[in-house]
Formats: structure tokens, C-alpha cells, sequence
């Protein structure tokens, strides 16, 4: 029985459970003037934003999931966890504008086409890093007709997944001194030439391990690929995307693909 005694005290232990982020924020929610408006707080927040349908004028209608986040809706003056934009004649959303603030973010945004242009920043673009958490972002299926997208990560560790993004204008994903993986599968820039800057920018700051990985992204026919990491040891897989030109590649440490070399 001592030796039975011993051997429980030996192997029983509690295991520290893996950090968790509480989802106890406010997403502030407008779609005044067309524009889809999300303004996130200090706290941990994460929502889902998805077009249904198209008004009876053909704007965008979407809706704004809480997943676990209270959704405070500007325009009714009530708070909940599901909201719908757009949905009244001639008020169809036409551009989105997401700032979630700071603390640890996860945005989930699919199946959304306007006009106009479409920003996500998952941190204060203005806070220079303070406060910035940890952030997700997946994009699936969002289209820009006519006008920019514009994507800020802020600093902390960061992944966002682009599949079938597309803008009318220039394309721009910027990171701050974090550490970030970033896929991009099928997203294109300078689909409208009438609006076009012809510039597909992702810049990254001077965290770690910095990755990127890009297939089958596009721009427009003199089109430029403006990529650049500021850190030591950053990593870039290209296969099948198709740019008139590239500047700064040479900037990661370690390159594969179509976008070892730089393009005069």
C-alpha cells in the first residue's frame, strides 16, 4: 500500500490548459449611406459578415453574425447578436468599412460583392501597435467591382486566408511588426481599368517568421506586384499567379516559386 501511495503522488498533476481569448466585446454596426460601418472595441471580438441577397434595386444585402460578440445596431438603436443591412429599397450596401479595434479579432467575411471599396483593418490602424491582439481573418468570395480592397493586420500574431478576392482598383495588405501568415489563393487587382492604379501591395513589418504564400493572384496587364518583409527570415511561395512586375521580392529571406526573382 506505501508503494501504491507513492506512485499516485508520482503521476497525479494538473495540465495547464491552452490560453484562451474571452469573446466579451461590442461590435458597433451602421449601413447609413450605403456604407456598411463596423467599429469594434478594446476587447476580444469576433463576427461573421456574409451577403444574402440583393434588394429589390440590386444593392448588396448583408448580414452581421456576433459569435459571442454583442452587435450594437447605430441605425435601430438595439443590441443583439444577428443584424440585417441593406434589405430596404435603394438602401442596398455599395462599400464596408470594418475597423474592429483593438484586442484579439476574428472576422469571418464571405460571398460579398458592392461597387465601392471594401477596408478591413482587424487593429487601430492609428494606435501604432498599442493594444494590437492577436488577429484572424478569413476572406472567401468578396468582390470589389469598382474600388479598392484594403486590408490592415496591426501588429501582435497574425493569419489571414484571401480565397477569390478580387478588387476594381489597387489591392493593399499591410502588417505591422507582428509575426503573420498570410495566404493568398486567387486574388486579383485591376479589374477595372477605368478605376485602376495598377499596384498589388503586401508589406509586412519587421516581426519573425513572416510568411506569405501566393497562387494563382493577378493584376492588371502592366501590372505591378509591390511585396516587401522588413524582418530577418521572412518566407515566399509563389506558383501560378501572373504579374507584369514585381519589386521588393528580394526582400524575403527565403523564396520558391514564380516569385523567387524580381521582374524588370
Amino acid at each position: 500500500m506505501r508503494s501504491l501511495g507513492k506512485s499516485l503522488k508520482k503521476t497525479c498533476a494538473f495540465e495547464r490548459l491552452e490560453d484562451r481569448a474571452v469573446l466579451n466585446g461590442t461590435v458597433m454596426a451602421s449601413g447609413a449611406g450605403g456604407t456598411l460601418t463596423l467599429n469594434g472595441d478594446a476587447a476580444n471580438n469576433a463576427i461573421v459578415v456574409r451577403q444574402i441577397g440583393t434588394n429589390s434595386t440590386g444593392g448588396a444585402i448583408i448580414q452581421v453574425l456576433g459569435a459571442g460578440t454583442k452587435i450594437n445596431n447605430l441605425d435601430t438603436s438595439t443590441t443583439g447578436f444577428s443584424f440585417t443591412f441593406g434589405s430596404g429599397s435603394g438602401n442596398g450596401i455599395t462599400s464596408v468599412d470594418i475597423e474592429m479595434g483593438g484586442g484579439s479579432d476574428v472576422v469571418n467575411f464571405s460571398n460579398t460583392t458592392v461597387s465601392g471599396s471594401i477596408t478591413v483593418n482587424m487593429d487601430d490602424p492609428n494606435s501604432d501597435g498599442v493594444g494590437d491582439g492577436n488577429d484572424v481573418l478569413a476572406m472567401v468570395n468578396v468582390h470589389s467591382t469598382s474600388d479598392t480592397v484594403t486590408i490592415g493586420l496591426g501588429g501582435g500574431t497574425n493569419s489571414a486566408s484571401l480565397f477569390r478576392v478580387s478588387s476594381g482598383g489597387d489591392f493593399t495588405l499591410t502588417a505591422l511588426n507582428g509575426r503573420n501568415a498570410i495566404a493568398l489563393n486567387s486574388v486579383s487587382s485591376n479589374t477595372n481599368p477605368a478605376t485602376a492604379d495598377d499596384t498589388f501591395i503586401v508589406t509586412l513589418g519587421s516581426g519573425r517568421f513572416n510568411s506569405v504564400v501566393m497562387v494563382n493572384c493577378t493584376d492588371g496587364p502592366d501590372g505591378t506586384l509591390q511585396i516587401s518583409d522588413a524582418g530577418d527570415d521572412g518566407v515566399l511561395v509563389g506558383a501560378l499567379n501572373s504579374f507584369a512586375h514585381q519589386s521588393d521580392v528580394t526582400t524575403f529571406r527565403f523564396r520558391a516559386g514564380d516569385l523567387r526573382n524580381n521582374k524588370a
